[in-house]
């Protein structure tokens, strides 16, 4: 691969690092090579996992080792049938053994489909049914949802890393039962690798294939995100779910770079968190917004260090109180990383080469060819408000929906990958986020973006997340409510609201304040962290939303 796809870490400004980018992926390849053999060969003996465990318990997995799990675990899987093409589904936890799997299946050609451990159900049983995934590999609780929901007609192999009752095979058995595969199963850059299924939890969710172009398409973002990775002793860590694209964009990336990286399998907590960023003495992480204001909202011990040099966070906004704590607290940067599971990294921040101002989520990210354009697919004017798009042709692009032409149609034409986001560029090139197109809201005849709303709120020093949804009242006007977790509980919560109103009208517009505000304990969240506004009308005056005052 030439050089001119990685950036250099002496670059000084973002303008020079475009300058000398181009893309150079190969046209075959296999993605089990490139981020765990050739490591395997060159350095055997290099960390390629820390299995987490507190108080110095951690076991270290090498990437000889990881290879080898890896051969083994294919050979089986080839026994079983399964060969290039074959959908195989991984529902696992953090740890060596899982990152082992993924590749097993990059092996061999198949195509992997990480499914998150919340899903169970209507919407595991969806995602096993509609991407007809013929063995699925996954642990004790795994076996114990698809017993109470029934096992899919087309899945012919449930294999568990546990020994448990339900599962047809074990994995250490599954390791005994074919030759290992040493060598990789050449694949064109083009071909289907893993296939991620969009927000959702039941047969909504739709599944974006992605080819094994992918990996090489995340490293400039990857390396921009994290202030120009990888730099000497860096260690990755990200609490997301392994399933998710915003957590393995992390992982595959910081293996193809021969890194170390940090699976964690205890149940989230904060304590947790300020404990492996310590401990393991992390240096590049991924938290979402909504855990980097807990963080804020309940500081590790004053004598806790850290190593960190920069945090990647995404999918909301984020006030300036947050940044300033992050930077402050952690002595990192903090930089926005904004994109779709079916066109990832559209833009980021890249503190190391610039400093994006308040409110943008950074510049286009090296390499991608993005454009605010109107409903015909025109650009804009700068500062104008339009869809953010993305060209067709960019490696990051999915492939396109399983089985659903007419939605990848909606997605892909007219040359661009269209969003569904919509935001602005200012003249200096700097992307602004206003909202998703099924986000903004109607009030008094005129939009509010339910993002700004957030932000305004949030910017409260009480406030530590708020989610915003548009209801009606009585006579069918429709009108804001805000739902707002609190550091502590107000002394006046009737005073405290109306202060939340002005400053909304203050920050945003007089007519964007939330009518309702309820305080609440918690939130309806996505397995990947995000409020779900679309469960939030429903909360509005039930028993669900857990007062306080």
């Amino acid at each position: 691969m030439s050089n001119s796809m990685l950036l250099s870490s002496t670059a000084a400004s973002y303008e020079e690092v475009i300058t000398d980018f181009s893309w150079q992926i190969p046209e075959t390849f296999n993605i089990a090579s490139e981020i765990c053999d050739r490591h395997a060969l060159s350095m055997p003996l290099s960390t390629a996992v820390i299995d987490d465990a507190p108080g110095g318990q951690s076991r270290i997995c090498t990437y000889a080792d990881l290879r080898d799990a890896s051969c083994k675990i294919a050979g089986g899987l080839r026994h079983l049938g399964v060969t290039k093409g074959t959908m195989v589904a991984v529902s696992l936890p953090q740890s060596a053994i899982a990152l082992a799997v993924h590749i097993a299946v990059f092996r061999l050609g198949a195509v992997l489909i990480p499914i998150a451990g919340v899903f169970s159900g209507d919407g595991l049983l969806y995602r096993l049914t509609d991407s007809t995934a013929e063995v699925m590999v996954t642990d004790a609780a795994g076996v114990q949802k698809l017993v109470d929901a029934g096992r899919p007609e087309g899945l012919q192999t449930i294999v568990s890393i546990d020994t448990t009752p339900g599962a047809d095979l074990n994995l250490l058995t599954l390791q005994t039962m074919g030759t290992p595969v040493l060598d990789a199963q050449p694949m064109g850059k083009d071909e289907p690798v893993i296939m991620f299924y969009t927000s959702g939890t039941t047969g909504t969710a739709k599944g974006a294939l992605l080819a094994g172009r992918m990996l090489y398409a995340h490293l400039p973002g990857f390396q921009t995100v994290f202030d120009i990775a990888p730099m000497p002793n860096d260690v990755f860590w990200t609490p997301s779910d392994w399933a998710w694209l915003g957590a393995l964009e992390v992982v595959y990336p910081a293996c193809y770079f021969g890194c170390p990286v940090v699976a964690s399998v205890s149940r989230f907590s904060l304590e947790q968190t300020y404990r492996i960023l310590s401990e393991q003495k992390v240096s590049c992480t991924f938290l979402a917004p909504t855990v980097l204001r807990r963080m804020r909202g309940n500081p590790p011990p004053e004598s806790m260090e850290f190593a960190l040099r920069a945090v990647s966070t995404g999918g909301e906004a984020l006030a300036k109180e947050v940044r300033e704590w992050t930077h402050n607290r952690l002595r990192a940067s903090l930089n926005d990383n904004f994109g779709l599971t079916e066109a990832n990294h559209l833009a980021q921040g890249c503190q190391r080469l610039f400093d994006t101002p308040q409110g943008a989520i950074g510049l286009p990210v090296v390499g991608r060819n993005v454009a605010i354009v109107d409903p015909q697919g025109q650009r804009v004017a700068r500062g104008a408000l339009g869809e953010m798009v993305m060209d067709i042709n960019d490696p990051i692009v999915m492939l396109g929906y399983w089985n659903k032409p007419e939605q990848t149609r909606e997605k892909i034409h007219d040359g661009w990958f269209w969003t569904g986001d919509f935001g602005y560029q200012d003249a200096k090139g700097y992307m602004y986020f206003v909202s998703r197109g099924d986000d903004m809201l109607k009030v008094a005849g005129m939009q509010v973006a339910a993002e700004e709303v957030e932000k305004a709120l949030i910017s409260h020093e009480q406030v530590v997340e708020a989610g915003v949804c548009g209801i009606y009242d009585k006579q069918g006007e429709p009108s804001i409510a805000a739902f707002i977790r609190l550091s502590s509980t107000p002394a006046e919560p009737l005073f405290l609201a109306d202060e939340l109103r002005q400053l909304v009208r203050q920050r945003v517009a007089a007519h964007a304040y939330p009518r309702v505000i309820e305080f609440v304990r918690d939130f309806p969240m996505t397995s990947t962290g995000k409020i779900q506004r679309k469960e939030l009308s429903r909360m509005h005056g039930s028993n669900l939303v857990a007062q306080l005052g």
